[in-house]
């Protein structure tokens, strides 16, 4: 694992223990923790299959649901539906250090 890939991880935990919506739903969390993984591992093994770059893309899978972290106990439907175009705390920044400083 590279360290980019690690330091994604580290994002992604912090998130969802920050996350209120997570905090009242371990399980929750926990699930989405272990999706996110299974989807990073795919992830990897579609970019080596396809000559891409694999920590890019499992860096990207690991982030693709980090949008949920902004729920709360209060979140209503119509939060959930425009969750995904609104970043968490956003990983923007991140992304930009550790990943692709041109975006």
């Amino acid at each position: 694992m590279t360290e980019k890939i690690k330091k994604t991880e580290a994002f992604l935990r912090e998130k969802l223990k920050e996350s209120p919506y997570f905090q009242e739903h371990p399980e929750a969390g926990a699930y989405r923790l272990e999706h996110t993984f299974r989807v990073a591992r795919i992830g990897m093994s579609i970019a080596r299959a396809e000559g891409m770059d694999p920590e890019a893309l499992a860096m990207a899978c690991l982030l693709h649901d980090v949008s949920y972290c902004r729920w709360s106990a209060a979140s209503t439907q119509e939060d959930w539906l425009t969750t995904a175009g609104n970043p968490p705390g956003s990983p923007g920044p991140f992304w930009r250090a550790w990943a692709c400083p041109r975006m």
